[in-house]
Order: structure tokens, then sequence, then C-alpha cells
């Protein structure tokens, strides 16, 4: 157990990677305007520090909603029992700027998970810094990073599907609804860390069956335009992944 002198949440992280199982952490907490708030972010944190697997207690993965925009559906995902949240810093149409989210960081309670593609390191890490991110998840070459990365590998047919040896491995898979199952029957033999691509209410918990992922990760799913979230889809969704 760590004691003394934990005021970031980069200081716990650091704790935690050198294989601590707890941390003593009070005075912080009685400094801060809102301790309430700041305990949850901190221990939302921690879920992403180290690998722990699926919790046999609770066999549901966890869920990242991605492609948030606005500060509604940051709280509704929030509220529905999301564990994280990503915003997308890449060319897309769910692409969002450091400036707007920025305005509403600060009340987010859950890990951010940045999404990167055909960033520099030093543009990542700026906003990294800037936007108090998380998590990265990177779609190019692996790069140091003050924060913990999930490595993102994009299939576009059977045979692309990596062999999931890298550590904090996101599969996201871009195949037609019908081939799907094909791809996750291929990947039910393999450990698999994060699961994306094409996933929503109809065919999640198929997802889950086969793969067992220690996180589902979804946009379009629960959205009504791209950037746009969906209270009903996105409640239904929730409710899918706690059901299978």
């Amino acid at each position: 157990i760590a004691e003394s002198g934990i005021n970031s949440i980069d200081i716990l992280r650091r704790v935690m990677s050198l294989r601590y199982h707890g941390a003593l952490i009070g005075e912080h907490f009685l400094r801060v305007g809102d301790p309430a708030k700041e305990l949850a972010r901190f221990v939302g944190a921690t879920l992403v520090v180290v690998r722990t697997g699926r919790d046999k207690r609770s066999p549901n993965p966890k869920v990242k909603i991605c492609g948030i925009t606005n500060e509604r559906d940051a709280e509704l995902a929030v509220r529905e029992g999301a564990s994280a949240l990503g915003f997308i810093f890449a060319e897309s149409p769910r692409k969002i700027s450091t400036e707007q989210l920025s305005r509403f960081r600060e009340n987010i309670t859950v890990p951010c998970v940045g999404v990167f593609r055909g960033n520099t390191q030093d543009q990542i890490q700026a906003i990294v810094e800037r936007c108090r991110l998380d998590i990265a998840q990177i779609y190019d070459d692996a790069c140091s990073l003050s924060i913990p990365t999930w490595n993102a590998r994009v299939a576009t047919s059977l045979n692309q599907i990596p062999e999931l040896n890298e550590q904090n491995l996101l599969v996201d898979l871009k195949f037609s609804d019908s081939d799907l199952s094909t791809a996750w029957k291929l990947l039910a033999q393999r450990s698999v860390f994060a699961l994306a691509g094409g996933l929503h209410v109809r065919n999640v918990s198929e997802a889950i069956s086969l793969c067992q992922p220690e996180w589902v990760d979804v946009a379009r799913g629960v959205e009504k335009e791209p950037g746009i979230k969906d209270a009903e889809k996105l409640r239904e969704f929730m409710n899918a992944v706690k059901r299978s």
C-alpha cells in the first residue's frame, strides 16, 4: 500500500505501475472543491492502469462510448453506465477539438480516451496534457506517452484479424453485419482485450458471448447521426451488455 504525497492521477499511475496493491489518499481530497467528483476521477483512472481481465463476479465487459462530441452526450453515457468515454482527435465526422472538450472535461468522472490516427507523438502528448486524457487509443505505431495506451488494429477481411499478441489491443472490425459473426468466431479462441466495429443493440450479446472481451467499444451503434448520441439506443445497448 502506497501513502503520502499522492495528489495527482499521474502520480497514482506511477505508483500502481510499481505493482502497489492500493494507495492511501486523504489530504488531496480535502483540498479540492468537490471531493466526491475528484474521488470518482481517481477511482476511474485505476481501471486502466493495469489489465486485470474480466471480473468473475461481474462477467459483463466494460463499455466505452466513443465519438463523444458534446457535454450532453457525455453526461448521458456516464449516467447509463459507461466505464469510459472516447474522444476522436483524428479526421472523422465525430472529431472534437481540444477547445470543445476542455469546456466540460472537468465534469467527466470516468476515464477519457483520446482516439488518434495520423498524429505525431508530440501532438498526441500535447492533447493528452491539454485535455487531461486518461488513455490514448492509437491506430498508428506505438509511441511513448505519459498515460496508458490502447493499440488499435483495423481488420477489413478475415485474414487481417490480428494475432492479439500485443498488450491492450483493440480489434476494430470493418465488416458487414453478415460477416461480423464469422470474425467473432475466429476471435473466440483468443484473449480479446477490446472489441470495436459494427456493434449495436441487436448483435452485442452475440459478440460478447463469442469473444468474451474486457471492453466493448461503440460509436455509430448508439447514434441518431454522426457525433450525436441517441438516448434510447444508448440505453438499450447498455442494457443488452448487462444482460449478456
